[in-house]
């Protein structure tokens, strides 16, 4: 407590003395603020929809509704973010544990699957234009083998981007961040994958088998 009050709470100009002396705990504070954390996570993978159904061309009438779009949020919001966690662990384990190289291998691959079944999820269920499976494992695929690389290479990434100076102690928050966009950059191309694949398997199925035969002209009056 006194280490949050010196450190961050004595920064607020004007009332951070005030903030200080009020700190104390409190099950209502608790409840609204994981409530407002939870909000703020769903806008997020409301975005996310957002995203694939612009990749989609989603007419807007033949989108999600309000509730629809926040129970696919919150389902997203528990699966990914468990998988995430997984995945990450994984990474750690891969890097920091010593293991032989079998199981760095196993343990890599196992995040791989993790990760590309989770896109692959995503990819099927958060978006109006409800895909099949085979629809979406090639982006899912594709995303899968990149998460993995960038969570292997997380720790060495972001603790380079740490070292600069030039933006002090917030350069670990600017590294975090620039981590996490990857994350999304990646994620969407994986979503135009998809739908560019689809719109060529469609093109080629709309192509004629025969030259159409033009119809003689209409005879004067």
């Amino acid at each position: 407590r006194d280490d949050l009050v010196d450190s961050a709470m004595s920064q607020v100009p004007f009332i951070g003395d005030q903030l200080g002396g009020q700190l104390s705990g409190s099950y209502v504070a608790l409840i609204v603020g994981l409530a407002a954390a939870l909000w703020g996570s769903m806008k997020a993978f409301i975005g996310l929809q957002i995203a694939y159904d612009d990749t989609w061309e989603i007419e807007l009438d033949d989108r999600a509704s309000f509730v629809t779009q926040r129970i696919r949020a919150l389902i997203g919001l528990g699966v990914i973010g468990s998988a995430q966690v997984a995945t990450v662990s994984l990474a750690s384990i891969v890097g920091q544990a010593g293991l032989p190289r079998l199981g760095q291998i196993l343990l890599a691959l196992g995040g791989l699957a993790v990760n590309v079944g989770v896109a692959g999820a995503m990819y099927r269920f958060l978006t109006s234009r409800r895909p099949s499976w085979s629809m979406v494992w090639p982006g899912a695929v594709f995303t899968g083998v990149v998460y993995t690389a960038i969570q292997l290479a997380g720790a060495w990434i972001t603790t380079e981007l740490a070292k600069n100076d030039t933006y002090g102690e917030i350069g670990g928050v600017l590294a975090l961040l620039s981590w996490l966009s990857l994350h999304a950059i990646v994620n969407l191309f994986g979503a135009e994958l998809n739908a560019a694949l689809d719109r060529l398997r469609s093109a080629g199925d709309a192509t004629p088998s025969s030259p159409m035969v033009a119809e003689p002209p209409l005879a004067e009056a």
